[in-house]
């Protein structure tokens, strides 16, 4: 009712957005959140929230080929580049991916995304200095998003065991929520501390075991066509 009664309000947008995540609408808010792109919106956190809910829905193969053809005919639409090459990260096409977020980042060399996503590409793609190299960018922007942590625990789980634990329980502090309700990937990064602190302790040799979402070198070979 509050939506009809003031249209135009400034206020309109996150009351929609309140009214779809109340629902469980996942496709209305990834709309909602394209159209925001769509009108040229580069707010805080932005990005990282669609493509958050692009992952709760899982990849969807329109969406892919859209933003694929987008960035295909105009060199200059980085907003398709880097979605597109988000969407196809969680494909696990890590090479495409690469290209894609690689040619967005100079537009958006404040977004966070823009890091992670490289950095774990070139982590499944077994390049580990690189993986390196751009998470250590991410970590270093002025307010990093709570996965670079996540990211630095996944990164480093055999090379710096205290270092990947440490990053975990940032993360974990910076999702936490009252109540004590964890979500399914608060789960995920307890089971991947409690695997970190026992390969820690035993001196288990690399691969440590666990819960881990990505896998050095899984795609080692892997190029882009």
């Amino acid at each position: 009712e509050a939506l009809g009664r003031f249209p135009e309000h400034p206020g309109r947008a996150r009351l929609r957005e309140l009214e779809l995540g109340s629902r469980g609408d996942e496709m209305g808010l990834i709309a909602l959140y394209e159209e925001r792109l769509a009108a040229g919106e580069r707010s805080p956190g932005l990005f990282s929230v669609l493509f958050s809910h692009y992952v709760k829905h899982g990849v969807m193969q329109d969406r892919v080929e859209r933003y694929m053809k987008r960035a295909r005919e105009d060199a200059e639409d980085d907003v398709a580049a880097l979605v597109a090459g988000v969407l196809l990260h969680y494909e696990k096409r890590f090479a495409e991916s690469n290209v894609l977020v690689e040619r967005a980042a100079p537009t958006f060399p404040e977004e966070p995304r823009v890091y992670i996503y490289q950095a774990m590409n070139h982590f499944n793609l077994g390049n580990r200095e690189h993986a390196e190299r751009f998470i250590a960018q991410a970590e270093a922007l002025a307010a990093p998003d709570p996965d670079v942590y996540y990211c630095v625990g996944e990164i480093y789980r055999d090379t710096d065991r205290s270092r990947a634990l440490k990053a975990l329980e940032v993360y974990w502090h910076m999702t936490a929520v009252s109540g004590g309700d964890i979500s399914e990937k608060q789960a995920r990064v307890r089971g991947m501390m409690e695997a970190i602190k026992g390969c820690r302790r035993d001196n288990t040799p690399s691969p440590c075991p666990g819960p881990f979402e990505h896998a050095f070198a899984s795609a080692q070979g892997q190029v882009a066509p």
